[in-house]
């Protein structure tokens, strides 16, 4: 598991697009936002666009 439901739940709600807007979810640390926060806020940036 990568990240919890808590973190999950923030994402959904918070949409970040930025590594900044990122890094201030819930669970994630400096390792995780560089292993894993490009390509999560790719996926979220994607999702909104086609929301639009």
């Amino acid at each position: 598991m990568i990240f919890g439901d808590v973190a999950l739940r923030e994402m959904a709600r918070d949409c970040p697009t930025t590594l900044e807007a990122f890094s201030l979810i819930s669970g994630v640390g400096e390792k995780k936002q560089a292993e894993y926060g490009e390509q999560f806020i790719s996926e979220i940036a994607a999702y909104l666009a086609e929301e639009e």
